[in-house]
């Protein structure tokens, strides 16, 4: 009888490796798993755990010391680059956008999200950097979405909605500035369609609400 396999080992090094690339999103899940010759299944857990722990569940024992402040000024330079890009391609049609945002601003976010993995590693659990970069890490794979989409913008309001009064402000604001480029995105001029919609909605059925979504909308002929 053959003597059975025996399990492999991976290191918590190789375990961040698989989960980083899984996270970055540029491949499938699949894809990953080929790459570096394991099962989707473990690719699957390892991703989900980075997720939940934001990368600290496979920081090594015999890591770096713990330092409380990472490199703003690294950070920041690598953010402005990719909002120079952005002024540079702000006249161009959105193919020729999406062209130059995958050649320059790809490499340029692949590393961000590596440089932020490598300090959240390094960081005490717990500090307000930590929390910071857990917070973005957590949430990196819609952050590089524009990259892919000519349409998208690299932020909507920035500064100008730094402060919105509450949480629940915020939260409406968050909504109305995505109701207002989903409208963009389909065509339709956000005054419009926002004057229509709010003229429309006290007596539409809530059966037909979603006709006035924007990728359903129709302008009113006088419109």
């Amino acid at each position: 009888m053959a003597e059975g396999k025996k399990r492999k080992v991976h290191s918590a090094d190789f375990k961040a490796k698989v989960a980083l690339e899984a996270v970055r999103g540029v491949m499938t899940i699949n894809e990953v798993a080929q790459k570096f010759e394991v099962h989707p299944m473990m690719v699957r857990q390892w991703k989900k755990e980075f997720l939940d722990n934001a990368g600290s569940v496979f920081a090594t024992k015999r890591g770096p010391k713990p330092v409380e402040h990472a490199k703003e000024d690294a950070l920041y330079g690598e953010i402005g680059q990719l909002y120079d890009i952005e002024r540079e391609t702000k006249a161009l049609d959105t193919d020729r956008r999406k062209e130059l945002r995958q050649q320059r601003a790809r490499p340029i976010a692949d590393a961000l999200f590596e440089w932020m993995w490598l300090q959240r590693i390094k960081i005490t659990d717990g500090s307000a950097t930590a929390r910071a970069l857990d917070y973005t890490l957590k949430r990196w794979q819609a952050l590089p979405r524009y990259i892919d989409d000519g349409q998208l913008p690299i932020a909507i309001g920035r500064s100008n909605w730094l402060f919105a009064g509450s949480l629940r402000a915020g939260k409406h604001a968050a909504a109305v500035m995505s109701l207002i480029q989903s409208a963009k995105m389909n065509g339709h001029d956000p005054y419009a369609y926002i004057k229509d919609v709010l003229t429309r909605l006290p007596t539409q059925k809530a059966s037909q609400i979603e006709e006035l979504l924007p990728h359903r909308w129709q302008a009113p002929q006088d419109c």
